[in-house]
Protein backbone atom coordinates (compact mmCIF):
# COMPACT_ATOMS: atom_id res chain seq x y z
CA UNK A 1 0.00 0.00 0.00
CA UNK A 2 1.23 3.50 -0.84
CA UNK A 3 0.14 6.83 0.55
CA UNK A 4 0.93 10.51 0.18
CA UNK A 5 0.57 13.43 2.58
CA UNK A 6 -1.68 16.15 1.15
CA UNK A 7 -1.54 18.66 4.02
CA UNK A 8 -0.03 19.05 7.47
CA UNK A 9 -0.99 21.41 10.30
CA UNK A 10 0.78 21.83 13.62
CA UNK A 11 -1.62 22.68 16.41
CA UNK A 12 -0.33 22.97 19.99
CA UNK A 13 2.72 21.00 18.95
CA UNK A 14 0.69 18.08 17.59
CA UNK A 15 1.08 17.31 13.89
CA UNK A 16 -2.05 16.42 11.98
CA UNK A 17 -2.01 15.18 8.40
CA UNK A 18 -4.32 13.89 5.74
CA UNK A 19 -3.23 10.65 4.09
CA UNK A 20 -4.43 9.68 0.62
CA UNK A 21 -3.81 6.22 -0.82
CA UNK A 22 -2.46 6.40 -4.34
CA UNK A 23 -2.07 4.01 -7.23
CA UNK A 24 -0.82 3.95 -10.81
CA UNK A 25 -2.90 4.22 -13.99
CA UNK A 26 -1.74 3.73 -17.55
CA UNK A 27 -3.99 4.45 -20.53
CA UNK A 28 -3.19 2.72 -23.79
CA UNK A 29 -4.76 3.03 -27.22
CA UNK A 30 -4.53 1.49 -30.67
CA UNK A 31 -5.34 2.82 -34.14
CA UNK A 32 -6.13 0.59 -37.12
CA UNK A 33 -4.26 2.90 -39.53
CA UNK A 34 -1.77 5.78 -39.39
CA UNK A 35 -2.33 9.10 -37.63
CA UNK A 36 -2.08 10.86 -40.98
CA UNK A 37 -4.89 8.76 -42.49
CA UNK A 38 -7.38 10.13 -39.98
CA UNK A 39 -5.70 13.51 -39.43
CA UNK A 40 -5.02 12.80 -35.74
CA UNK A 41 -2.43 15.17 -34.26
CA UNK A 42 -2.73 14.22 -30.59
CA UNK A 43 -4.68 12.19 -28.04
CA UNK A 44 -6.42 14.02 -25.18
CA UNK A 45 -6.71 11.71 -22.16
CA UNK A 46 -8.88 12.55 -19.14
CA UNK A 47 -9.20 10.39 -16.01
CA UNK A 48 -12.21 11.42 -13.92
CA UNK A 49 -12.71 9.93 -10.46
CA UNK A 50 -11.63 10.83 -6.94
CA UNK A 51 -9.31 13.26 -8.74
CA UNK A 52 -9.34 14.70 -12.25
CA UNK A 53 -6.23 14.37 -14.41
CA UNK A 54 -5.68 15.36 -18.02
CA UNK A 55 -2.68 14.68 -20.27
CA UNK A 56 -2.02 14.87 -24.00
CA UNK A 57 0.01 12.44 -26.10
CA UNK A 58 1.25 13.21 -29.61
CA UNK A 59 -0.08 10.82 -32.26
CA UNK A 60 2.71 8.74 -33.75
CA UNK A 61 2.35 5.30 -35.28
CA UNK A 62 -0.61 3.05 -34.54
CA UNK A 63 -0.55 3.01 -30.73
CA UNK A 64 -0.05 5.30 -27.77
CA UNK A 65 0.40 5.18 -24.01
CA UNK A 66 0.36 7.70 -21.19
CA UNK A 67 3.36 5.93 -19.66
CA UNK A 68 3.98 7.07 -16.07
CA UNK A 69 2.15 10.39 -16.39
CA UNK A 70 -0.93 9.13 -14.53
CA UNK A 71 1.01 7.40 -11.75
CA UNK A 72 0.49 8.27 -8.07
CA UNK A 73 -3.15 9.37 -8.29
CA UNK A 74 -5.76 8.83 -5.58
CA UNK A 75 -7.09 5.27 -5.58
CA UNK A 76 -10.69 4.66 -6.64
CA UNK A 77 -12.77 4.12 -9.77
CA UNK A 78 -11.99 6.35 -12.76
CA UNK A 79 -13.77 7.02 -16.04
CA UNK A 80 -11.17 7.39 -18.76
CA UNK A 81 -12.08 9.42 -21.85
CA UNK A 82 -9.76 9.57 -24.86
CA UNK A 83 -10.34 12.11 -27.62
CA UNK A 84 -8.59 12.04 -31.00
CA UNK A 85 -7.83 15.67 -31.90
CA UNK A 86 -6.67 17.26 -35.14
CA UNK A 87 -4.06 20.03 -35.20
CA UNK A 88 -6.71 22.69 -34.54
CA UNK A 89 -8.07 20.89 -31.49
CA UNK A 90 -11.19 19.55 -33.27
CA UNK A 91 -12.47 16.25 -31.86
CA UNK A 92 -12.35 13.56 -34.56
CA UNK A 93 -13.30 10.58 -32.39
CA UNK A 94 -13.95 9.86 -28.72
CA UNK A 95 -14.15 6.76 -26.52
CA UNK A 96 -14.54 6.08 -22.80
CA UNK A 97 -14.07 3.21 -20.37
CA UNK A 98 -13.94 2.78 -16.59
CA UNK A 99 -11.71 0.90 -14.21
CA UNK A 100 -10.33 0.86 -10.67
CA UNK A 101 -7.01 2.33 -9.58
CA UNK A 102 -5.54 0.36 -6.68
CA UNK A 103 -2.87 1.38 -4.18
CA UNK A 104 -1.09 -1.99 -4.24
CA UNK A 105 2.68 -1.58 -4.61
CA UNK A 106 3.86 -2.65 -8.05
CA UNK A 107 0.34 -2.79 -9.51
CA UNK A 108 -0.50 -0.69 -12.57
CA UNK A 109 -4.13 -0.37 -13.63
CA UNK A 110 -4.36 -0.42 -17.43
CA UNK A 111 -7.24 0.90 -19.55
CA UNK A 112 -7.04 0.16 -23.28
CA UNK A 113 -9.17 1.76 -26.01
CA UNK A 114 -9.12 0.71 -29.68
CA UNK A 115 -9.96 3.21 -32.45
CA UNK A 116 -11.02 2.12 -35.96
CA UNK A 117 -12.21 3.77 -39.17
CA UNK A 118 -15.88 3.78 -38.20
CA UNK A 119 -15.03 5.97 -35.17
CA UNK A 120 -13.83 8.84 -37.36
CA UNK A 121 -15.20 11.55 -39.60
CA UNK A 122 -13.24 10.85 -42.79
CA UNK A 123 -13.54 14.36 -44.23
CA UNK A 124 -10.01 15.82 -44.56
CA UNK A 125 -9.32 17.81 -41.40
CA UNK A 126 -6.84 20.40 -42.69
CA UNK A 127 -8.56 21.29 -45.96
CA UNK A 128 -7.97 24.98 -46.53
CA UNK A 129 -4.46 25.32 -45.09
CA UNK A 130 -2.91 25.75 -48.53
CA UNK A 131 -1.15 22.37 -48.61
CA UNK A 132 -2.45 19.38 -50.58
CA UNK A 133 -1.82 16.59 -48.08
CA UNK A 134 -2.52 13.27 -49.80
CA UNK A 135 -1.38 11.44 -46.64
CA UNK A 136 -4.47 12.90 -44.96
CA UNK A 137 -6.79 11.88 -47.78
CA UNK A 138 -6.95 15.25 -49.56
CA UNK A 139 -7.63 15.12 -53.31
CA UNK A 140 -8.91 17.48 -55.99
CA UNK A 141 -12.36 15.94 -55.43
CA UNK A 142 -12.74 16.50 -51.67
CA UNK A 143 -10.41 19.48 -51.14
CA UNK A 144 -10.04 21.74 -54.19
CA UNK A 145 -8.94 24.58 -51.86
CA UNK A 146 -5.62 22.84 -51.29
CA UNK A 147 -5.29 20.45 -54.26
CA UNK A 148 -6.79 22.56 -57.03
CA UNK A 149 -9.47 21.62 -59.50
CA UNK A 150 -9.48 18.13 -60.91
CA UNK A 151 -7.99 17.72 -64.40
CA UNK A 152 -10.30 18.67 -67.32
CA UNK A 153 -12.17 15.83 -68.94
CA UNK A 154 -10.18 16.22 -72.19
CA UNK A 155 -6.79 16.01 -70.46
CA UNK A 156 -4.68 13.54 -72.41
CA UNK A 157 -5.79 14.34 -75.97
CA UNK A 158 -2.43 15.91 -76.79
CA UNK A 159 -3.76 19.48 -77.04
CA UNK A 160 -3.16 22.04 -74.27
CA UNK A 161 -6.59 23.71 -74.18
CA UNK A 162 -6.43 26.71 -71.85
CA UNK A 163 -10.05 27.54 -72.68
CA UNK A 164 -10.96 24.32 -70.86
CA UNK A 165 -8.75 25.11 -67.88
CA UNK A 166 -5.78 23.00 -68.92
CA UNK A 167 -2.43 24.18 -67.55
CA UNK A 168 0.87 22.61 -66.64
CA UNK A 169 -0.61 22.12 -63.16
CA UNK A 170 -3.99 20.67 -64.09
CA UNK A 171 -2.94 18.71 -67.19
CA UNK A 172 0.77 18.03 -67.58
CA UNK A 173 -0.03 15.34 -70.16
CA UNK A 174 -1.11 18.00 -72.67
CA UNK A 175 0.67 21.14 -71.43
CA UNK A 176 3.97 19.72 -70.25
CA UNK A 177 5.59 19.95 -66.85
CA UNK A 178 5.60 23.20 -64.91
CA UNK A 179 8.91 25.02 -64.35
CA UNK A 180 11.05 23.49 -61.63
CA UNK A 181 10.21 24.42 -58.08
CA UNK A 182 12.47 24.43 -55.07
CA UNK A 183 11.67 23.34 -51.55
CA UNK A 184 12.10 25.21 -48.28
CA UNK A 185 12.45 23.10 -45.14
CA UNK A 186 11.33 24.87 -41.95
CA UNK A 187 12.32 23.86 -38.41
CA UNK A 188 10.87 25.54 -35.32
CA UNK A 189 11.44 25.19 -31.57
CA UNK A 190 9.83 26.69 -28.46
CA UNK A 191 12.20 27.80 -25.70
CA UNK A 192 15.18 26.07 -27.28
CA UNK A 193 15.92 22.37 -27.63
CA UNK A 194 16.65 19.60 -25.16
CA UNK A 195 20.32 19.24 -26.08
CA UNK A 196 20.97 22.78 -27.33
CA UNK A 197 21.42 21.82 -31.00
CA UNK A 198 19.29 23.58 -33.61
CA UNK A 199 17.19 20.64 -34.84
CA UNK A 200 16.79 18.57 -31.68
CA UNK A 201 13.51 18.00 -29.83
CA UNK A 202 11.89 21.23 -28.69
CA UNK A 203 11.89 22.07 -24.97
CA UNK A 204 8.19 23.01 -25.05
CA UNK A 205 5.49 21.65 -27.34
CA UNK A 206 2.91 23.34 -29.55
CA UNK A 207 0.06 21.94 -27.44
CA UNK A 208 1.49 23.43 -24.25
CA UNK A 209 1.40 26.96 -25.66
CA UNK A 210 -1.77 26.67 -27.76
CA UNK A 211 0.03 26.87 -31.11
CA UNK A 212 -1.82 25.17 -33.98
CA UNK A 213 0.05 26.43 -37.05
CA UNK A 214 3.46 27.71 -38.02
CA UNK A 215 2.78 30.58 -40.45
CA UNK A 216 5.65 30.66 -42.96
CA UNK A 217 5.88 33.98 -44.80
CA UNK A 218 7.82 33.65 -48.07
CA UNK A 219 8.27 36.94 -49.88
CA UNK A 220 5.05 38.29 -48.36
CA UNK A 221 2.88 35.22 -48.97
CA UNK A 222 1.93 33.02 -46.02
CA UNK A 223 1.62 29.26 -45.96
CA UNK A 224 0.46 27.39 -42.85
CA UNK A 225 2.07 24.22 -41.55
CA UNK A 226 0.56 22.17 -38.70
CA UNK A 227 2.61 23.16 -35.66
CA UNK A 228 3.18 19.73 -34.18
CA UNK A 229 3.72 17.74 -37.38
CA UNK A 230 6.91 15.69 -37.84
CA UNK A 231 8.41 16.88 -34.55
CA UNK A 232 7.85 20.55 -35.47
CA UNK A 233 9.23 20.56 -39.00
CA UNK A 234 7.66 21.07 -42.41
CA UNK A 235 8.29 21.98 -46.03
CA UNK A 236 6.78 24.47 -48.47
CA UNK A 237 7.25 24.72 -52.22
CA UNK A 238 8.99 27.84 -53.51
CA UNK A 239 10.37 28.97 -56.83
CA UNK A 240 14.03 28.27 -57.39
CA UNK A 241 16.44 30.91 -56.11
CA UNK A 242 16.55 33.15 -53.03
CA UNK A 243 13.68 34.16 -50.76
CA UNK A 244 12.94 36.32 -47.72
CA UNK A 245 11.36 34.24 -44.98
CA UNK A 246 9.89 34.84 -41.53
CA UNK A 247 7.81 32.55 -39.28
CA UNK A 248 5.20 33.08 -36.55
CA UNK A 249 3.06 30.71 -34.49
CA UNK A 250 -0.72 31.02 -34.67
CA UNK A 251 -3.83 29.66 -33.00
CA UNK A 252 -6.46 27.54 -34.76
CA UNK A 253 -7.99 30.65 -36.37
CA UNK A 254 -4.56 31.57 -37.77
CA UNK A 255 -4.24 34.57 -35.47
CA UNK A 256 -0.62 35.20 -34.43
CA UNK A 257 0.26 34.25 -30.85
CA UNK A 258 3.94 35.21 -31.25
CA UNK A 259 5.86 37.99 -32.91
CA UNK A 260 7.25 36.97 -36.29
CA UNK A 261 10.90 36.02 -36.42
CA UNK A 262 13.26 38.49 -38.04
CA UNK A 263 13.14 38.22 -41.82
CA UNK A 264 15.96 36.06 -43.15
CA UNK A 265 17.20 35.56 -46.68
CA UNK A 266 17.55 31.91 -47.68
CA UNK A 267 19.44 30.94 -50.81
CA UNK A 268 19.99 27.90 -52.97
CA UNK A 269 16.37 26.70 -53.14
CA UNK A 270 16.28 24.20 -56.01
CA UNK A 271 14.37 21.09 -56.96
CA UNK A 272 17.47 19.00 -56.30
CA UNK A 273 18.54 20.59 -53.00
CA UNK A 274 16.19 22.15 -50.47
CA UNK A 275 17.06 25.33 -48.62
CA UNK A 276 16.19 25.64 -44.92
CA UNK A 277 15.48 27.95 -42.03
CA UNK A 278 15.62 27.18 -38.29
CA UNK A 279 13.72 29.45 -35.89
CA UNK A 280 13.17 29.49 -32.14
CA UNK A 281 10.30 31.05 -30.22
CA UNK A 282 11.45 31.99 -26.74
CA UNK A 283 8.96 32.73 -23.99
CA UNK A 284 9.20 36.51 -24.46
CA UNK A 285 8.16 36.29 -28.14
CA UNK A 286 4.62 35.28 -27.12
CA UNK A 287 2.23 38.20 -27.32
CA UNK A 288 0.12 37.59 -24.19
CA UNK A 289 0.98 34.11 -22.96
CA UNK A 290 4.32 35.29 -21.62
CA UNK A 291 2.46 37.15 -18.87
CA UNK A 292 0.38 34.22 -17.65
CA UNK A 293 1.99 30.89 -18.54
CA UNK A 294 3.42 28.80 -15.72
CA UNK A 295 5.21 25.47 -15.68
CA UNK A 296 7.21 22.94 -13.69
CA UNK A 297 11.00 22.67 -13.66
CA UNK A 298 12.17 19.10 -13.06
CA UNK A 299 15.71 18.19 -12.07
CA UNK A 300 17.90 15.59 -10.37
CA UNK A 301 21.12 15.98 -8.43
CA UNK A 302 24.20 13.77 -8.19
CA UNK A 303 27.62 14.39 -6.69
CA UNK A 304 31.20 14.13 -7.94
CA UNK A 305 30.52 12.19 -11.11
CA UNK A 306 27.07 10.68 -10.66
CA UNK A 307 27.29 9.46 -7.07
CA UNK A 308 24.49 9.53 -4.51
CA UNK A 309 24.43 11.56 -1.29
CA UNK A 310 25.97 8.74 0.77
CA UNK A 311 28.51 7.56 -1.82
CA UNK A 312 30.70 10.67 -1.63
CA UNK A 313 33.21 11.79 1.00
CA UNK A 314 32.22 13.81 2.90
CA UNK A 315 28.62 12.62 2.68
CA UNK A 316 25.87 15.08 1.79
CA UNK A 317 23.07 15.33 4.36
CA UNK A 318 20.92 18.21 3.08
CA UNK A 319 20.55 20.53 0.10
CA UNK A 320 19.87 24.24 -0.29
CA UNK A 321 19.05 26.22 -3.42
CA UNK A 322 18.42 29.70 -4.83
CA UNK A 323 16.56 30.89 -7.93
CA UNK A 324 17.79 34.03 -9.72
CA UNK A 325 16.11 36.30 -12.27
CA UNK A 326 18.38 38.74 -14.13
CA UNK A 327 21.13 38.11 -11.57
CA UNK A 328 19.06 38.79 -8.43
CA UNK A 329 17.52 36.24 -6.09
CA UNK A 330 13.79 35.81 -6.71
CA UNK A 331 11.68 37.28 -3.90
CA UNK A 332 9.50 35.79 -2.58
CA UNK A 333 11.41 32.59 -3.04
CA UNK A 334 9.58 29.65 -4.65
CA UNK A 335 9.67 26.16 -3.19
CA UNK A 336 11.43 23.07 -4.48
CA UNK A 337 9.83 19.72 -3.66
CA UNK A 338 11.42 16.30 -3.40
CA UNK A 339 10.04 12.96 -4.65
CA UNK A 340 8.23 12.62 -1.31
CA UNK A 341 6.40 15.94 -1.95
CA UNK A 342 8.14 17.59 1.02
CA UNK A 343 9.19 21.10 -0.01
CA UNK A 344 11.57 23.84 1.17
CA UNK A 345 12.10 27.49 0.28
CA UNK A 346 14.67 28.32 -2.39
CA UNK A 347 16.13 31.18 -0.34
CA UNK A 348 19.64 29.76 0.22
CA UNK A 349 19.01 29.37 3.96
CA UNK A 350 16.26 26.75 4.14
CA UNK A 351 17.36 23.17 3.54
CA UNK A 352 15.73 19.99 2.36
CA UNK A 353 16.54 16.32 2.19
CA UNK A 354 19.42 15.28 -0.07
CA UNK A 355 18.28 13.48 -3.21
CA UNK A 356 20.47 11.55 -5.63
CA UNK A 357 20.33 10.33 -9.25
CA UNK A 358 16.93 9.25 -10.60
CA UNK A 359 15.13 11.06 -7.75
CA UNK A 360 13.26 13.91 -9.42
CA UNK A 361 12.88 17.25 -7.65
CA UNK A 362 10.47 19.91 -8.83
CA UNK A 363 9.86 23.67 -8.84
CA UNK A 364 6.08 23.61 -9.28
CA UNK A 365 3.80 25.93 -11.24
CA UNK A 366 6.23 28.83 -11.58
CA UNK A 367 6.24 31.63 -14.17
CA UNK A 368 7.96 30.35 -17.30
CA UNK A 369 11.08 32.05 -18.59
CA UNK A 370 14.87 32.13 -18.32
CA UNK A 371 16.40 31.93 -14.85
CA UNK A 372 19.58 30.90 -13.05
CA UNK A 373 19.71 28.32 -10.29
CA UNK A 374 22.20 27.62 -7.50
CA UNK A 375 22.13 24.17 -5.86
CA UNK A 376 24.31 23.35 -2.84
CA UNK A 377 25.18 20.11 -1.07
CA UNK A 378 25.62 20.48 2.69
CA UNK A 379 27.51 18.08 5.01
CA UNK A 380 27.18 17.45 8.75
CA UNK A 381 27.97 20.64 10.61
CA UNK A 382 26.27 22.84 8.01
CA UNK A 383 29.25 23.37 5.69
CA UNK A 384 28.56 23.80 1.96
CA UNK A 385 30.89 21.40 0.17
CA UNK A 386 29.19 20.77 -3.17
CA UNK A 387 27.83 23.15 -5.83
CA UNK A 388 26.21 22.90 -9.23
CA UNK A 389 28.47 24.71 -11.74
CA UNK A 390 28.17 25.50 -15.43
CA UNK A 391 30.84 24.92 -18.07
CA UNK A 392 32.50 28.25 -17.21
CA UNK A 393 32.65 27.36 -13.50
CA UNK A 394 29.85 29.71 -12.41
CA UNK A 395 27.72 28.59 -9.46
CA UNK A 396 24.69 30.21 -11.09
CA UNK A 397 23.51 27.84 -13.83
CA UNK A 398 21.21 29.05 -16.64
CA UNK A 399 17.86 27.23 -16.83
CA UNK A 400 14.52 27.57 -18.61
CA UNK A 401 11.26 26.93 -16.78
CA UNK A 402 9.10 25.51 -19.52
CA UNK A 403 5.38 25.64 -20.15
CA UNK A 404 3.04 23.16 -18.47
CA UNK A 405 3.72 20.15 -16.27
CA UNK A 406 5.29 17.81 -18.83
CA UNK A 407 8.86 19.00 -19.22
CA UNK A 408 12.30 17.40 -19.58
CA UNK A 409 14.32 16.54 -16.47
CA UNK A 410 17.66 18.36 -16.12
CA UNK A 411 20.54 16.54 -14.41
CA UNK A 412 22.94 18.52 -12.18
CA UNK A 413 26.18 16.89 -11.02
CA UNK A 414 27.41 18.92 -8.03
CA UNK A 415 31.19 19.39 -7.72
CA UNK A 416 33.06 19.14 -4.41
CA UNK A 417 34.98 22.10 -2.98
CA UNK A 418 38.57 20.84 -3.26
CA UNK A 419 40.07 23.81 -1.36
CA UNK A 420 38.27 23.97 1.98
CA UNK A 421 39.77 21.57 4.58
CA UNK A 422 36.26 20.89 5.86
CA UNK A 423 35.28 19.31 2.53
CA UNK A 424 38.17 16.87 2.16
Amino acid sequence: MRARVLAALAVFGIAACQIVLVGDLEVRGTLDDSCATYGVAQWDVTAEGPERHNVTVLCSGTSFTTGVRLYAIAEGTYTVTVKALDSSGKILAQKSDSGPVLSDVGHVSIVTLAFKASDFNTTPTDCGNGICEDTKGETCTNCAKDCGSCPPLDCGNGICEDTKGETCTSCAKDCGSCPSQGKLNVYWNINGTLDGSAKADSWDTCAEVGAVYAAVDVDGTKQYLPCNQNNMTGSVNVSEGSHTVSVALTDGSKNAITTATAAKTVTGCTAAAACEIVVDFFWDSFLTLKNTMKGDFLFTTSFDGGKSCSQVTPQVTTQASLLYLSGSAVNPAPEVCGPNSVCYKMDGAATGECWGPNQTQKIKNYAWGEYQIAIRGIINGGNICYDAVDKAGSKKVDIVIGAGTVNPTVDFDLKRDTVSPLCQ
